[in-house]
């Protein structure tokens, strides 16, 4: 399922790390109007997090952004939220918690807040075919998890240019598609390492990005990329993104081109 929603700023800027914002509005949402749904993927009632896969990404359009050192100005103080998920589940308690919260300011910073305006369900495809060429709406995380000297955990973040990077990016998308039910661990590691992905336009963007504890700025990923691969692999890649930290705003696709020749022999078979 895809929504797009229309924020309202109250000033004409927001920080750096505006991702964060709407992430925190979201969360906010479900713990307020869907709260079983909430605990059941963020957070115990207890307190403790839950590190569950989740099957949602998004992306965000600022108005002609203009980058200064502590912050973001827009030529005006509409913000485009797109939303998309793989799970009907998380479709259906997004959108109510979403419509529950429309018309109501939300506090960004001191001084500024946002307002949701409307939100609407766009179209949604369905993948079928083994060809795709999709193109980023947000940024494709590749993170690959190591250890320093002592053992403390670091996430290095790749460039497409980087070597290794097709390699990794396949370590992400398997990750992602543990929430898979109706794949066996076997098949999905199987038609991955089947999977072939070409970088057709790409360029590598230095991102703000605030942890809860660090403030640091990751390497991101936009352009054109080609998959081939399993139709029930490339239909999740479209709904839930590709990559890493893609329920933090990363990875979000749009379709570009399918392969029209699979298309048409799927038409002519009746698979509408």
């Amino acid at each position: 399922m895809r929504f797009k929603l229309t924020f309202k700023l109250k000033k004409e800027e927001i920080p750096l790390d505006y991702r964060r914002y709407f992430l925190f509005f979201l969360k906010t949402a479900l713990k307020e109007e869907a709260k079983e749904f909430y605990y059941e993927n963020y957070e115990s009632f207890n307190g403790n997090k839950i590190n569950r896969v989740k099957p949602f990404t998004f992306s965000l359009l600022l108005n002609n952004p203009k980058f200064l050192e502590d912050k973001i100005i827009l030529d005006n103080s509409n913000v485009i939220f797109n939303f998309s998920c793989y799970e009907y589940e998380w479709g259906i308690n997004f959108y109510n918690s979403m419509t529950k919260m429309l018309n109501k300011p939300f506090d960004i910073t001191k001084d500024n807040t946002m307002t949701l305006e409307s939100i609407n369900m766009m179209k949604n495809r369905v993948v079928r075919t083994r060809t795709v060429v999709f193109k980023t709406m947000s940024p494709i995380i590749v993170r690959h998890h190591d250890k320093d000297g002592r053992n403390n955990a670091l996430n290095n973040h790749l460039s497409y240019s980087d070597e290794g990077f097709l390699k990794q990016l396949k370590v992400n998308i398997l990750e992602s598609l543990k929430c898979l039910n109706d794949f066996s661990e076997y098949e999905i590691s199987r038609d991955i390492e089947k999977m072939t992905i070409e970088m057709i336009r790409m360029k590598s963007v230095w991102i703000a990005h605030f942890t809860e504890r660090i403030k640091k700025r990751v390497i991101g990923n936009v352009g054109v990329l080609k998959i081939i691969a399993e139709p029930y692999i490339l239909d999740f890649l479209y709904k839930a993104g590709i990559g890493s930290r893609r329920s933090q705003g990363f990875g979000m696709v749009e379709i570009a081109v399918v392969d029209a020749k699979e298309e048409v022999k799927r038409i002519e078979r009746g698979q509408d």
